[in-house]
């Protein structure tokens, strides 16, 4: 709209509007038929932009969207396609960019959909969902040296007439977890929240010789989320 003047009534704050042109004064408008389609939201629809801090993932199996079944409205070619290929239904990119905790972000449509004509309702008229991304950080690596094992159940191998020699009464380990739960603990305090086990039961009674067991990893203050390898990375943790 130009406007080419204005006059305002005596008295009042506001102008009139008396005279104004329209330009171009010829529009094309393109109408198609209008359809609705229910649509279940997953993981393939979220769009992820910028990368995480250094040392932080997150896993696509893992992330969530609120609410997950939408209606999309807009022309019916478009939405039929949608509707047969939802992967084709991308939301506004959620931002990653230095991240280093769960990111919660609401979002609405791609813009390319917008231009199609396409909006989106999730309920009580609202037109975005909410993506929960959980960012998780790398696990590390603590190694520990001559790590004590407990023996138990020696009384068994004397009831079988056998004899263990030579056996290690040490170790060396290395721990594997977040970094939460790992970083910044002396030595002294991680040895103590956890205890490596033999049980003397699971050598065979009919074995003679060089034999090799698997020692038990058994956390006292430490969540499932840490565990134990050899000093090579192997996950059994072995003697001979």
């Amino acid at each position: 709209l130009e406007r080419d003047s204005f006059s305002v009534p005596w008295g009042q704050v506001f102008p009139k509007l008396t005279s104004f042109k329209v330009r171009p004064e010829v529009l094309q408008v393109t109408l198609a038929r209008r359809d609705t389609a229910e649509i279940t939201l997953t993981a393939d629809n979220v769009v992820l932009a910028g990368k995480p801090k250094d040392h932080y993932f997150f896993k696509t199996s893992s992330i969530k969207l609120y609410p997950n079944t939408v209606d999309l409205i807009g022309p019916r070619t478009v939405i039929e396609s949608l509707r047969q290929h939802n992967s084709k239904v991308q939301l506004e990119p959620v931002d990653l960019t230095n991240r280093s905790s769960t990111v919660n972000q609401p979002v609405g449509l791609a813009q390319a959909l917008k231009d199609q004509g396409v909006t989106m309702q999730s309920g009580r008229g609202e037109q975005t969902v909410i993506v929960t991304v959980p960012l998780e950080a790398e696990d590390i690596e603590v190694a520990l040296f001559t790590v004590p094992i407990v023996y138990y159940n020696e009384d068994a191998l004397g009831l079988r007439h056998q004899k263990a020699t030579n056996f290690q009464k040490s170790i060396d380990i290395k721990l594997v977890g977040p970094p939460t739960e790992l970083d910044g603990r002396s030595d002294e305090d991680l040895l103590k929240d956890f205890v490596l086990i033999f049980d003397w039961k699971q050598v065979p009674s009919t074995f003679t010789g060089t034999a090799t067991g698997n020692v038990s990893f058994s956390l006292v203050n430490l969540p499932d989320s840490v565990g134990g390898t050899d000093a090579r990375g192997k996950h059994d943790l072995s003697i001979h």
